[in-house]
């Protein structure tokens, strides 16, 4: 239990370092959030902090909002990725395809989540590197 507590209070110190220093952190938080989802399973409040800092990293790509509450009353998140993301009816092109990836559909599908999480993470390491790929 503490190894958790730790590792999310230190997401939480790399967040006010952020604000305080602007985008020449944002690689460095990008290598810590890698360690972070591909050494751990983040439990709820370390993927809401996991978000937030992705969020405040890469406004322009990436924007989580809740779509209700589980039974626990837990926020349920939908993350949404690409360009101009706080723009849901921007126009774009008909041959830039849409795609949806679901994770946790169930209880124990612990497995979901985490692989979302990693690809989050890659996907805007790769953008901040400018890999095309």
């Amino acid at each position: 239990m503490n190894i958790r507590l730790q590792k999310v209070t230190a997401i939480a110190i790399l967040l006010v370092i952020t604000v305080k220093n602007g985008k020449s952190e944002v690689d460095k938080i990008l290598v810590e959030q890698w360690k972070l989802v591909t050494t751990t399973y983040l439990r709820y409040d370390a993927t809401k902090t996991f978000l937030d800092l992705m969020k405040q990293s890469f406004p322009e790509n990436l924007n989580f909002y809740s779509i209700g509450k589980s039974v626990q009353g837990r926020e349920m998140y939908v993350v949404r990725m690409g360009k101009n993301v706080e723009d849901p009816g921007a126009e774009r092109s008909l041959l830039t395809p849409k795609i949806r990836m679901v994770g946790n559909i169930y209880g124990d599908d612990t497995l979901g989540k985490q692989l979302l999480l990693m690809m989050v993470a890659d996907l805007l390491r790769r953008q901040r590197a400018n890999d095309e790929r």
